[in-house]
């Protein structure tokens, strides 16, 4: 009688160990699904005019900075750090001293898409460490085009009234003050 309930006590720790198993294998897929190796930010032509062009969608992202050269800043790393491709081809340093981008030469209205990976990819080269900036640019123009844009700025502590301005202003004397 104890060598019937023994077999049966065995199996039915391995069935719950393999049920055990499975739980833990769905857990491992569904946390590949989440890290997979796809860009984690993609932005169409619409989406990119919506923000303001280029450079107001990147310093939208988690972990960027746009720098007042306009160049992209990611996860607290100097721009150097980035890669950007156009169409595919690395884009040459718009500085002379490092090698950083500036997205500010870059109009909107011949960007098709945006997409900007943070972890390796197979179609990008391992030239970064903050991130790769992927644009794609419109294939063609259809008909000529004049585009117009206006921005407008404001500045919260001007007053719009006259400033003081010394006599002697920039270490000049007016002519009263000679005599």
């Amino acid at each position: 009688m104890s060598y019937l309930n023994r077999p049966i006590f065995i199996f039915s720790c391995l069935v719950l160990f393999l049920s055990t198993n499975i739980v833990y294998a769905q857990t491992i897929l569904d946390s590949l699904d989440n890290t997979s190796v796809q860009p984690v930010y993609k932005y169409n032509a619409k989406q990119l005019n919506q923000k303001g062009g280029v450079v107001s969608t990147l310093a939208l992202q988690q972990g960027s900075l746009i720098n007042s050269k306009a160049q992209l800043q990611y996860r607290g790393l100097s721009p150097r750090y980035n890669a950007v491709y156009i169409d595919g081809i690395l884009a040459p340093s718009t500085e002379t001293s490092t090698k950083a981008f500036s997205f500010n030469g870059l109009p909107s209205g011949f960007v098709n898409s945006v997409n900007v990976y943070t972890n390796g990819t197979a179609g990008i080269t391992g030239e970064f460490t903050g991130a790769a900036v992927d644009i794609h640019t419109k294939a063609k123009v259809d008909k000529n085009f004049t585009t117009l844009s206006v921005n407008l700025g404001f500045l919260p502590y001007t007053t719009g009234q006259d400033f003081y301005k010394p006599q002697n202003y920039g270490g000049q004397q007016t002519s009263l003050e000679q005599a």
